[in-house]
């Protein structure tokens, strides 16, 4: 159904970096809450 992909809940996550000069840089995403999880993990290997 049409509306499905309309009323999925959507969760925003606000990821911080450090950079090198010791400043923070925040990106934001939108993702299905469904996949909050598997974008927290990406985001903490990436960070790595």
């Amino acid at each position: 159904m049409a509306d499905d992909k309309a009323s999925r809940k959507m969760a925003k996550l606000i990821l911080a970096e450090k950079k090198e000069n010791g400043n923070y840089q925040f990106r934001q995403k939108i993702v299905p809450v469904d996949d909050v999880q598997d974008e927290l993990k990406a985001a903490r290997e990436k960070a790595k």
